[in-house]
């Protein structure tokens, strides 16, 4: 389980992490001999925390997965009943905890990584 975390972290969020970055991080850090998880229970980095401007954003958002790119919300969906009653044809059902990217940010992201200079942004001319 946690080499699936590991790489999980590394593929997800940011493009500015490395597989050399990663392998520093897992030699260096976790299997330091002083290396003690219960050190890390509560750890928070106010820098990261910043970066979104608070908390939460304007959606009510939380910002706890933003630090990877990630936004948690719960959302209303109205759902038809089928019912021919008035004022019963729909139904609100709540949805917690649905996350999601920002579109902007990944296209801010992809547009960081080094193969974007070969991208074709406009059609081919017809001749």
């Amino acid at each position: 389980m946690m080499i699936w975390r590991i790489i999980n972290w590394l593929y997800l969020g940011s493009s500015q992490k490395s597989a050399s970055g990663t392998e520093c991080m897992v030699h260096e850090v976790i299997l330091a001999k002083d290396f003690c998880t219960q050190n890390l229970v509560g750890f928070w980095n106010p820098d990261l925390a910043g970066e979104n401007g608070g908390d939460q954003d304007s959606e009510g958002s939380s910002a706890l997965l933003a630090g990877d790119g990630w936004w948690e919300a719960a959302i209303k969906v109205d759902i038809l009943t089928g019912s021919s009653e008035p004022g019963e044809h729909m139904r609100a059902f709540s949805i917690p905890g649905l996350r999601y990217c920002k579109l902007t940010e990944i296209i801010k992201a992809t547009f960081a990584e080094p193969i974007a200079c070969c991208f074709h942004l406009f059609p081919f001319l017809k001749y």
